[in-house]
């Protein structure tokens, strides 16, 4: 089966294809609209909206990252803003800032496929921590997921697919596709 997979995110595209290999996936690297929300769920809809006005064919998958320091609440999905603002280092200074030690990547991925829409995500808790290594990308060398002594940026790609938000929501996804398709 094809998926139309929507995204520009090199890394992203790489982690998504690896972890599900099973599929015919198909990327899309379009300029669409990134409305500012903290729901993910908006941002998420609106692109797939904005992709479907584009032609692109059904089922069309957009993946949308939050990363949430501490209990602030923030920045979730305008992480992407905040870390081209501020960069690793500026992150870790705010949630020193607000005492935050812990974080939480959070990958939410919408499914439009038959006229309807479908979501689903998946959740890793973690401390917040000086940059540590030089794999992966964002927020994951400042990034420890509970139970690991390795920052995401210190686990090899193949590691990291195996523990991550992404895997987890992609092993969502895997089922909806089984139920809906």
């Amino acid at each position: 089966m094809k998926l139309h997979f929507l995204s520009g995110n090199e890394h992203k595209i790489r982690e998504f294809t690896a972890i599900l290999s099973e599929y015919d996936i198909v990327v899309h690297k379009l300029a669409l609209p990134e409305i500012q929300s903290l729901d993910p769920k908006e941002v998420i809809a609106a692109k797939l909206l904005a992709a479907h006005e584009q032609g692109v064919p059904e089922p069309a998958i957009v993946e949308d990252t939050s990363f949430w320091v501490g209990e602030t609440g923030f920045p979730g999905p305008l992480f992407k803003f905040m870390y081209a603002r501020l960069g690793r280092a500026g992150i870790v200074r705010f949630a020193r800032a607000f005492n935050a030690t812990t974080g939480a990547a959070e990958c939410h991925i919408g499914l439009l496929a038959k006229g309807e829409t479908w979501f689903v995500s998946g959740k890793v808790t973690g401390k917040i921590v000086d940059a540590r290594g030089e794999n992966g990308f964002a927020f994951d060398p400042i990034f420890q997921p509970d139970g690991y002594t390795k920052t995401f940026g210190e686990m090899p790609e193949e590691e990291k697919n195996k523990i991550s938000h992404r895997r987890l929501a992609l092993m969502q996804l895997r089922d909806l596709l089984k139920e809906k398709l």
